[in-house]
């Protein structure tokens, strides 16, 4: 039997627009239209229609109105940002051939319904695609209704056993249950007084309408009364609540679809930016590779004979099993944790990475397979491709970078064998997003980098750092005692709502905030008491040394292995592009505190050596110079100023001789405010002083600095048209909140569309010079090996090399990038990370 699917144009693109996060190209809103094409492309697939078609609603009013001009009468207006997308469905429909049933005087119900009855004249059965329950009273053995329910994604397909089932109603009475309930987004009235319970009861004792007013004198009471007084709105809500089925011959020809025709969808969806669509539709295939267990030497070598007879080898490493492919036909498995009594994990691995020289490697995640695999083999390996870099340079926003997310969004089994196919993809996505500099130039050799950085780790004194555990926990102590003197009782300190207790009941404090549990007692509570009582300076430190111990002393004594600490750098955590630090966190250890501070003691050189710190000086600020162009700040580096100072000039007003401390640090609160996008509010906040002052000082900055201002008028403009920024090198991130409904969402977007391409340029400038000081070492057959990077500073282990370290970083650093402003970095040696800072 032919099949003829028929869609609900407005239904699909109110629910999508509301499921779908604000999307856009070229400054056109295009969410609702991605998500409308996310619901059919599914519906498609699986129902194979012979015909198509979208009803749309015409403009105007309809046929309903002439009964009932409050038809529709309280519909809230439509957002903008959905009702500029409806022409844009319009124009895609078309390029696509697909037609639109509408009409002047109906609604797109009608048309369904229309279309739904020639289907059945001609036998042809009719799926109906909709999130609007009126449409279920067209369900007949001929017709069944897609109903969409939460987000995109949930659809249910409803016949007319579904429909009693779920609503225990037959599809006419679907129409008598609307007629009696009333419908509100519609503005149908119904009957006053009657709810959907009590209408589905009536209707389930009498059958319809016409059968409970025949048995009017049965029913008694108030709903009775009800029904009376109602008796001329139900049968008008009726009237309303019916889908005209014969507004329109409609002819099954003009409807016929040729399917999915790549040639015709591709261009049209790579036009409007639906990339992550045409994935799901038009991906290639990936074979489901057979499986091939290497359990006997037969086996592995027919691995090593394709490998030496192909170009491409792919390999993916997990703790489970290993996989290697040359093809997207067969990949070989071996599997760690099985017992093969005639191979061994070694044996495998140099055979083939020994087989693998020349070839173009490709795997997922790299880094952590270098760790696992370079043990078993002695030597160093290689790659020309890693998908997992490649999916974070293509999509620094997703929060999933796994094989098994990647594979699953190419419709490919997690395999070795489908990273070949993947890999050819991404490096085509690389190319036509302008990406590739930043992939191959900048991430793939930082891969080595790292690991080389991870797997030398950095060396930690533990007998001071047990020392320090010591010192903490009798200060803590002292503290507690302190603390419950000041209560007159022991309490559980930890606990907000024993704290509140006794801070806001029983000593009687103000009591500033709270929350669902009870009183607040965080920390801006706690600094807001502070001089009250002698309590308060004491709970305060009490949270600071417990935090300190427990996250850094406690948190890096349990990491130490022979002596040293090894950090896992991760390049695709952040969306601007820099490097974080996890297991442990070395980025995150305190620096503001003298007890943060003192935490850095602990780590030292390894034996013989010093540490060589290396410093950018004021890296973000020279960005907005140099990318903003500004004159006033560009001469200020130019000239060697204090950046600081010399804003405090212009801010102030005063000779940069008269410059106090008090004013270079409200300079400095804001030159780094302005490169986060910082608002009066916040500034005012941060400097505790008021929002006119904040504002004053924004306006004096933005008067002297006037090019900054337009850079970022500028940038925010050119973000929202196109949906996204590029750091200086290249790097691209999307900005969906700029185009939220939310404003709080779209002032977080133009922050984001201000400090991305200033962080996101800091942090390709620190990449690139780990790079050039990681290369420069190894060229010159250096001992000294770089051990840390830590925002903008760069740590090195030196031995006996120490003015040749000093100079190779100064150099490297310096010259990681040409601006037109220069590059700054500060160079310091010392026994520990305090002292080297």
């Amino acid at each position: 039997m032919k099949k003829l699917l028929v869609v609900d144009g407005f239904s699909l693109m109110f629910r999508a627009f509301y499921a779908i996060p604000m999307l856009s190209k070229n400054g056109e809103f295009t969410n609702a239209v991605f998500g409308f094409f996310s619901m059919l492309y599914p519906a498609i697939k699986d129902i194979e229609p012979d015909y198509l078609a979208v009803a749309m609603d015409s403009p105007g009013k309809t046929f309903r109105h002439e009964d009932y001009a409050e038809y529709k009468a309280k519909r809230k207006e439509t957002p903008k940002e959905l009702l500029s997308q409806f022409p844009l469905l319009t124009k895609t429909l078309s390029k696509l051939n697909i037609p639109i049933l509408a009409k002047e005087g109906f609604e797109a119900d009608d048309f369904i319904g229309a279309a739904s009855v020639s289907a059945k004249d001609t036998g042809v059965f009719t799926y109906i695609i909709t999130g609007d329950k009126d449409l279920l009273q067209l369900i007949n053995k001929d017709v069944n209704v897609l109903l969409t329910r939460k987000g995109i994604s949930d659809i249910v397909k409803m016949d007319e056993g579904t429909l009693f089932d779920t609503y225990s109603l037959t599809p006419p009475q679907v129409i008598d249950f609307k007629a009696l309930s009333g419908d509100p987004s519609d503005n149908i009235p119904g009957v006053l007084g009657i709810g959907e319970k009590t209408a589905t009861k009536l209707i389930l004792d009498y059958g319809n309408i016409d059968n409970i007013y025949a048995h009017i004198d049965e029913i008694k009471g108030k709903l009775k009364e009800k029904l009376l007084n109602g008796k001329e709105s139900a049968y008008l809500s009726q009237k309303l609540a019916t889908i005209d089925t014969c507004c329109e011959k409609v002819d099954l020809k003009s409807l016929k679809f040729n399917g999915l025709n790549e040639e015709v969808w591709r261009p049209v969806f790579e036009l409007l930016g639906f990339k992550s669509l045409l994935k799901r539709m038009f991906s290639e295939k990936l074979i489901e590779a057979k499986k091939t267990l290497i359990e006997d030497e037969a086996v592995l070598n027919r691995l090593i004979d394709s490998i030496d007879a192909s170009e491409d080898l792919a390999f993916l490493y997990n703790s489970d099993e290993i996989s290697f492919a040359v093809s997207k036909e067969e990949d070989f498995v071996f599997p760690i944790k099985g017992i093969l009594k005639s191979l061994d994990l070694n044996t495998i691995l140099k055979k083939v990475f020994g087989a693998s020289k020349g070839k173009y490697k490709v795997t997922h995640d790299f880094k952590t397979a270098q760790h696992m695999i370079e043990p078993h083999i002695g030597s160093r390996i290689t790659i020309d491709f890693d998908t997992m870099i490649a999916k974070y340079v293509l999509d620094p926003n997703s929060k999933d970078y796994s094989a098994k997310k990647l594979c699953e969004s190419f419709n490919a089994s997690m395999c070795a064998a489908s990273l070949l196919g993947i890999a050819k993809k991404q490096l085509e996505e690389l190319n036509s997003e302008e990406l590739n500099k930043v992939y191959f130039d900048i991430e793939m050799p930082l891969i080595n980098v790292l690991y080389d950085m991870e797997t030398i780790g950095f060396s930690v004194n533990k007998d001071l750092l047990l020392s320090m555990a010591d010192d903490y926990e009798k200060r803590i102590s002292s503290l507690e005692q302190g603390i419950y003197e000041d209560a007159g009782e022991e309490f559980n300190i930890n606990s907000p709502k024993q704290l509140g207790e006794v801070l806001f009941v029983k000593m009687g404090m103000p009591a500033y905030k709270k929350v669902k549990s009870g009183f607040s007692t965080d920390a801006s509570v706690l600094e807001g008491l502070f001089g009250m009582h002698p309590i308060i300076e004491k709970l305060l430190e009490f949270r600071q040394l417990s935090k300190i111990k427990s996250t850094y002393i406690d948190g890096l004594l349990s990491q130490i292995s022979e002596g040293k600490i090894h950090t896992t750098f991760k390049q695709e955590a952040t969306v601007t592009g820099r490097i974080s630090s996890t297991e442990p966190n070395l980025q995150n250890i305190p620096i503001k505190t003298m007890e943060g501070k003192e935490i850095r003691k602990v780590f030292i050189p390894s034996q013989g050596c010093v540490l060589v710190s290396a410093d950018y000086s004021q890296i973000e600020l020279r960005l907005l110079a140099h990318v903003s162009n500004d004159a006033n700040m560009k001469q200020a580096f130019l000239d060697n100023l204090d950046i600081h100072a010399a804003t405090a000039a212009h801010v102030f007003n005063v000779p940069l001789d008269e410059v106090t401390e008090a004013m270079r640090r409200t300079a400095k609160a804001v030159n780094f405010g302005i490169v986060y996008g910082i608002s009066d509010f916040g500034l005012s906040r941060n400097l505790k002083i008021s929002q006119k002052q904040a504002s004053e000082y924004i306006k004096e900055y933005f008067s002297d600095f006037s090019g900054v201002k337009e850079y970022m008028d500028e940038i925010v403009k050119q973000a929202q048209k196109d949906g996204f920024v590029r750091t200086l090198f290249g790097r691209k991130r999307k900005i969906d909140e700029l185009y939220s409904p939310n404003y709080n969402i779209r002032e977080f977007g133009k922050r984001s569309a201000l400090n991305t391409p200033i962080q996101g340029g800091a942090a390709d400038i620190i990449k690139i010079a780990m790079i050039r000081v990681y290369n420069a070492l190894l060229s010159k057959s250096l001992k000294s090996k770089l051990i840390l990077q830590v925002h903008d500073e760069l740590i090195v282990d030196t031995l006996e090399e120490v003015d040749e370290v000093k100079a190779i970083l100064k150099s490297q650093m310096e010259g990681a990038a040409k601006l037109s402003v220069p590059l700054k970095g500060y160079v310091s040696v010392g026994s520990d990370w305090y002292s080297a800072k």
